[in-house]
Formats: C-alpha cells, sequence, structure tokens
C-alpha cells in the first residue's frame, strides 16, 4: 500500500504526504517497502518527511507534542 497522505496521531488531522510528491516516489517505496532504510532510500529528506511516511507524524510540533515536550509558548514562563 502506497501512502497518498497519512493521519497524524498527534493533531488527528489527516496530511499528503510531502515525499509521495517526489517524481521518483513508486520506486524509492517500493525499495523502502523491501527493506531497505528509510533514510537510505531518501538521504536528503528532511527527517520530518521520513517520520510523517513511518508514523504519520506532520511536523516537529505534532513530534515534541506526541512524545509530551512543553510547547514553544510554554517555555516563555520565567523561572525568577
Amino acid at each position: 500500500m502506497k501512502f497518498k497522505s497519512r493521519y497524524c496521531p498527534a493533531c488527528k488531522q489527516v496530511k499528503p504526504v510531502a515525499l509521495a510528491l517526489l517524481p521518483d516516489f513508486d520506486e524509492k517505496y517500493s525499495a523502502w517497502n523491501s527493506g531497505q532504510l528509510i533514510q537510505t532510500v531518501w538521504p536528503n529528506a528532511p527527517a520530518i518527511q521520513r517520520e510523517q511516511l513511518q508514523t504519520g507524524i506532520c511536523s516537529d510540533k505534532c513530534w515534541n507534542n506526541f512524545l509530551g515536550f512543553p510547547n514553544e509558548e510554554d517555555d516563555d514562563e520565567s523561572l525568577d
């Protein structure tokens, strides 16, 4: 099954997969699906684009929220 969009478990939205827009996506997807490491198949793709294909998590913000890291707005609080 080739993913043209994925459900993000963090923001609960279906987003298009950025890597699926590449002209050689089908060929590279087959290589990855056959067992090659995703970072070997798409070495120049940003890590979050590879992550989206694997897990659906669509952005760094969603990744941080999924892991339970505080939002950047929460970091503005002073510790005076």
